[in-house]
């Protein structure tokens, strides 16, 4: 490894400034460098390096009695079947890979996990996507974390990290990405230790990764951050307090956010009696305690779109609840009032922002009804808890069904996150087949082609037989909505047929003989999606270890 070292340092450093590596009668390697016809110092690099690569590979021997690596020895969780396997690692390669956190989750509830052949790609999946590691970590068992161990690059998942000093030994030996990405994970699994983490190394570090690192706090963010983020409003680099602030505005309980409610005293004021339900004064000017908590310098001179800036910054960090309380008046009546005001869009924007940092469902809503379902507020329907987004979908139906940008519905089809009831799945497949049926030979809007693609992933999987009676029966469908209904369709398929299979793994699984069982599993090793097709492998599995039904009777994802 040295010769590799000092080669890689030349080519760092450049011909001109380090030698070329020099192994003579070392070993053979170095008398095999010093063969090496005479060059250009550039050229002979080249043929350095590449001599070296080759020997690595072809010339190491294994050590004589090297002691063995131990293995995992704990009680694991029971392998899932092999055909509930194979689909899994046909999503870790394949187009539906978005589906693999749902099926993963699905699969850990019952007490499953996976084979250990498809170990290797789910921790090379984990190490690219961090947001992906716990429903990963979930169904690796105790052979899937003793594997992570063995490779550095998987350490993510090693049980080396469940003691402080194994998590303090992997922090501090990796790179600003993979403590980004270990981060992450923690606080999305236990949050109290990533920010402990965070804060043994926090001096260390330089700004911009300080910076990278404190957003990280929002997953999971909670009252017990709090006195972490106070003291982050006295960093030296200017965007790690900004960050620090903007992460206690979340928290209606922190002491910055009852320090705002002293800020904007005078700043807002109820006068019913005026032309204006809402009187505007900007303050006159910005306090030290009002810059150490992120609010921005201004001029009283300056031009309306920095006073807006300061308006906006000073309203959306205040508790909602300091107005209702203050002017016990509804979120309704206040926006109603903002929109009245002589500061419209910069007071019903500030409130927007308040709502979404505190998760305020009330506020949200108001500000939805009052915008007529415009698409600025948008950003507030994943606010909304889910009845109260199924009574807006209804209410903004009675003004248009359509399904153009400007139309009221778009707004909940683009920016509701989580997954649709069966009741609302139906509602949407019924305005789906509508607007088809009127745009059956035009092109495809770009947006609402994507969202109906995505529809799959967030409908519930029951409508899979629905969606294709109602959408793949629409006469004179062009070619481009043609493929988007097929891939809403085959996602909706999928779902369903690979959630029920996990979901039955505590009935069937169990019932199969045990040299049934253990003969899935090694059908599976040897005959992986590589060498057979998923329509061969899926048929042969059904039939020996399920029920010995012709093909045309398999449930769809087993049949072309």
């Amino acid at each position: 490894m040295t010769a590799w070292n000092d080669t890689i340092k030349t080519a760092l450093l450049g011909t001109n400034r380090a030698e070329l590596p020099n192994l003579p009668g070392r070993n053979a390697l170095g008398q095999l460098l010093t063969q090496l016809p005479p060059q250009e110092d550039a050229a002979s690099l080249l043929a350095v390096a590449g001599t070296v690569a080759l020997h690595q590979q072809t010339g190491w021997q294994p050590r004589q009695n090297a002691p063995t690596t131990p293995t995992a020895t704990r009680p694991d969780l029971p392998v899932c079947p092999a055909h509930i396997a194979y689909q899994l690692d046909l999503l870790m390669e394949g187009s539906q890979a978005v589906l693999l956190p749902e099926m993963l989750a699905a699969l850990a509830q019952t007490g499953h996990r996976v084979p250990e052949i498809l170990l290797p790609s789910l921790l090379e999946k984990g190490k690219k996507l961090s947001q992906s590691r716990p429903a990963i970590l979930a169904v690796l068992g105790q052979r899937g974390r003793w594997l992570a161990g063995q490779n550095p690059e998987w350490h993510y998942a090693s049980p080396a990290i469940d003691s402080w000093a194994g998590l303090l030994a992997e922090w501090e030996t990796a790179v600003p990405v993979q403590r980004h990405a270990l981060l992450r994970q923690l606080r999305a699994t236990q949050p109290q230790l990533g920010r402990q983490l965070l804060e043994h190394t926090w001096k260390n570090n330089s700004g911009l990764v300080r910076h990278q690192a404190i957003k990280l706090l929002d997953v999971n963010l909670s009252q017990a951050d709090e006195p972490f983020l106070e003291a982050a409003l006295d960093d030296r680099t200017h965007l790690v307090r900004q960050a620090a602030a903007d992460l206690l505005a979340k928290l209606p309980q922190s002491r910055l956010a009852q320090r705002l409610t002293q800020h904007v005293a005078g700043v807002l004021s109820w006068t019913p009696h005026h032309e204006r339900a809402i009187t505007i004064r900007l303050p006159q000017e910005i306090s030290p305690a009002m810059l150490r908590d992120g609010i921005p310098t201004f001029k009283p001179e300056e031009k309306a779109k920095v006073q807006s800036r300061l308006l906006s910054q000073l309203i959306n960090r205040v508790p909602l609840n300091h107005w209702t309380e203050t002017w016990q008046k509804t979120p309704q009546e206040i926006v109603n009032a903002a929109l009245n005001s002589g500061w419209p869009r910069t007071l019903i924007s500030a409130f927007s922002t308040a709502a979404i940092r505190q998760n305020d469902a009330a506020w949200a809503e108001a500000i939805i009804l009052a915008s007529a379902f415009n698409s600025s507020a948008g950003r507030l329907v994943p606010v909304l808890p889910p009845d109260r987004c199924a009574a807006l979908v209804q209410q903004a139906a009675q003004q248009a069904t359509s399904l153009h940008r400007a139309d009221p519905l778009f707004i909940f089809l683009q920016h509701w996150q989580q997954p649709w009831p069966a009741a609302l799945g139906q509602f949407w497949l019924d305005l789906f087949a509508q607007h088809l049926q009127t745009a059956a030979d035009k092109a495809p809007d770009p947006t609402l082609n994507n969202l109906l693609r995505r529809f799959g992933q967030k409908c519930d999987p029951v409508l899979a037989d629905t969606a294709v009676s109602q959408l793949t029966t629409i006469p004179g469908l062009n070619s481009a909505w043609q493929k988007t209904v097929t891939h809403l369709c085959q996602t909706l398929h999928l779902r369903r047929t690979l959630l029920a299979d996990i979901q039955r793994l505590n009935v069937d699984y169990f019932f199969l003989p045990r040299g049934a069982a253990r003969g899935a599993e090694v059908f599976f090793f040897f005959f992986s999606p590589s060498a057979l097709s998923a329509v061969k492998i899926e048929e042969e599995l059904w039939k020996q270890f399920y029920a010995p039904t012709p093909s045309s009777s398999l449930p769809p994802s087993f049949t072309n």
